[in-house]
């Protein structure tokens, strides 16, 4: 019985693993965007309309001075974004430093993109990579706001070294400033942080209400047509926790939605309307954070598809966001200004650790963030002695097992007694195997009796699984390790793919990690006797192969120094610390042993 249920248990976990796979890699069909509904001309002769059924909101004029706003946001339920072209007659204005050009667009008074000049968009070619190069709309540019959204053609109002101003007037009733400066990194602000303001005033002398405003985060865009856009998200922060909405939620799931587990058709919009003190959209490696000096009201994220490609057979599919915030009331004449700090650059953990309201939570390090930290800050300090990031991996590695290897070799004894058991074990299991109550009974008096504890030959694994997990958070959020080369590998953020045979790619560092940890598992002491559980112990390598196969290198290369270390520190330890040797005495003997005893007491008496 025990195994059949391992038999069965490993054939749910290999098709676990197979639907997991299928669904992340394949993504099905985007379905057809509804049409938008029909523009009319309202009285006053301002186009109305609606989208996704609700209609856009309008300025609205009230006729006396009245307290405090107590206007609710109305967040947009857009079915689906596409993304668009260069508008004609655009104008961009360029606002840079030696970190930053920031191209600021007359359309939106917003930008355009940001050109990361330090990071190469494509490795060993000059050209800078440019963040919200394709896009849905301009980074902070109003998303519901007619007359002033992202179509709308602002004036260029005033024009420094280090500050672009906007203007526009909707209505002829309210004016519009939006201001945007950076700094050279030596005045207290990060150079990479983009200071917005947009002030509006009230042009008539009655009060005026302007309606929820929502502030574009940018769009993240899929590299390639077989990138599964699995770092692409938008997230949020509440004050309390983070959360972040995955480009993946839109996808269809065709297998898992049948079980109720995602959805069958696309999803194109997901709102959070909540306490937000900041909102980002981010790849892998770069993100936008925009953190309002006053927090805002919810976020919401859109599923964005992008023009087709020639040769590629499916569209690209990414996502953007807003962040939704209170609407306004002017008293006539009046202004009021809102105020954002806009990141937009790396991952980079040291710098965003440097920011007030913890945005260092868009690295996603999760529930082992705090290996994740340790781990990148040993992982860079190394670097900083030795600048190669394959060496940093490898001197990091050797650094946790050395300050492991006491518990790793009392584990080895461990499993090296509990070995020696495995015939009394045996023997035991049969002997109670219709009465499991006797059965752990006699096993607890054998390990009692020999001083044994069994569960200590796991410890370790209990260990390296919160640094396992730490350091594959790290490895797949780090900026750092992007274009990072070791030996053959030229990117260890991604697979070290030597060459193709029939398609399938051969990465070299995946195949080492499996052989070294199948050699490793061959030394350790079998810890049952049970043929299927052993079986299952050495398809372990396989599994792991197959799991992490299209993983960073840096992972990998992570596993294959770890096991090359264990099997080092495995032959060290069988080597020199030979343990005594102990007799085993079967249940079955020991009785055999006491009945001549007891006879010869019978017959003293």
């Amino acid at each position: 019985m025990d195994k059949k249920n391992t038999l069965i248990g490993l054939v749910l976990l290999v098709t676990a693993f197979g639907v997991l796979f299928y669904s992340s890699q394949v993504t099905p069909p985007p379905r057809q965007a509804p049409a938008p509904a029909p523009v009319s001309e309202s009285p006053e002769g301002q186009p109305t309309g609606s989208e996704g059924g609700e209609n856009k909101p309008q300025l609205e004029e009230i006729p006396s001075v009245v307290g405090q706003p107590t206007v609710q946001p109305v967040l947009s339920t857009a079915t689906i974004a596409s993304a668009e072209s260069l508008p004609e007659k655009e104008e961009l204005v360029p606002l840079e430093n030696d970190f930053v050009r920031v191209h600021l667009s007359n359309h939106g008074g917003a930008i355009e993109n940001v050109v990361l000049k330090q990071f190469a968009a494509v490795k060993g070619e000059e050209a800078p990579y440019v963040f919200n190069e394709l896009h849905f709309a301009p980074v902070l540019s109003l998303m519901d706001l007619p007359g002033a959204d992202k179509n709308a053609i602002y004036t260029l109002y005033s024009q420094s070294r280090k500050e672009v101003v906007f203007r526009i007037v909707v209505e002829d009733r309210l004016e519009i400033l939006r201001s945007y400066s950076i700094s050279d990194g030596k005045n207290g602000r990060d150079p990479y942080e983009i200071r917005h303001e947009t002030t509006f005033r009230n042009l008539t002398d009655r009060s005026l209400v302007v309606p929820a405003l929502a502030y574009n985060l940018g769009t993240a865009a899929p590299i390639s047509a077989s990138d599964p856009g699995i770092n692409l998200n938008v997230g949020y922060y509440d004050g309390d926790d983070a959360d972040f909405i995955n480009r993946s939620k839109f996808n269809a799931s065709p297998i898992l939605g049948k079980i109720g587990i995602g959805s069958v058709e696309p999803r194109f919009v997901i709102t959070k309307q909540q306490a937000t003190v900041w909102a980002s959209v981010k790849n892998q490696f770069f993100t936008s954070v925009i953190t309002p000096d006053i927090p805002g009201v919810g976020v919401k994220s859109q599923r964005v598809e992008f023009p087709m490609i020639e040769g590629e057979l499916k569209p690209r599919i990414g996502i953007t966001g807003t962040l939704q915030t209170r609407g306004l009331q002017l008293i006539a004449g009046a202004q009021e200004r809102l105020g954002f700090d806009c990141y937009v650059g790396p991952k980079e953990y040291s710098r965003l650790t440097s920011f007030e309201s913890r945005q260092d939570l868009v690295m996603q390090f999760g529930f082992f963030g705090f290996f994740s930290k340790l781990l990148l800050t040993l992982m860079n300090f190394i670097h900083g002695i030795i600048p190669n990031y394959g060496i940093a991996i490898i001197g990091t590695t050797v650094i946790l097992k050395t300050l492991l290897w006491p518990l790793n070799a009392k584990a080895a004894k461990s499993a090296k007694n509990m070995a020696k058991f495995q015939g009394p074990m045996k023997e035991i299991r049969e002997k109670y195997k219709d009465n499991p109550q006797k059965q752990q009974k006699a096993m607890m008096d054998l390990y009692k009796e020999h001083k044994i504890n069994p569960v200590a030959g796991c410890l370790p694994m209990f260990v390296q699984i919160p640094i396992f997990f730490g350091f594959f958070r790290m490895l797949q959020n780090a900026s750092e390790l992007r274009f990072a080369e070791f030996l053959w590998a030229t990117d260890l953020s991604g697979p070290d793919t030597v060459a193709y045979i029939f398609g399938f790619p051969i990465n070299i560092f995946v195949l080492l990690m499996g052989a070294t940890q199948f050699f490793q598992m061959k030394m350790m002491p079998m810890p049952s006797v049970d043929n299927m559980q052993a079986k299952i112990f050495k398809f372990m390598p396989i599994l792991m192969v197959v799991m992490l196969y299209n993983f960073s290198s840096g992972l990998a290369l992570y596993w294959t120094a770890q096991n090359l270390f264990t099997i080092g520190q495995q032959a060290l330890t069988n080597r020199k610390n030979k343990d005594e040797e102990v007799e085993i005495i079967p249940p079955s003997t020991k009785k055999q042993k006491q009945q001549p005893a007891r006879r010869k007491k019978k017959r003293n008496r």
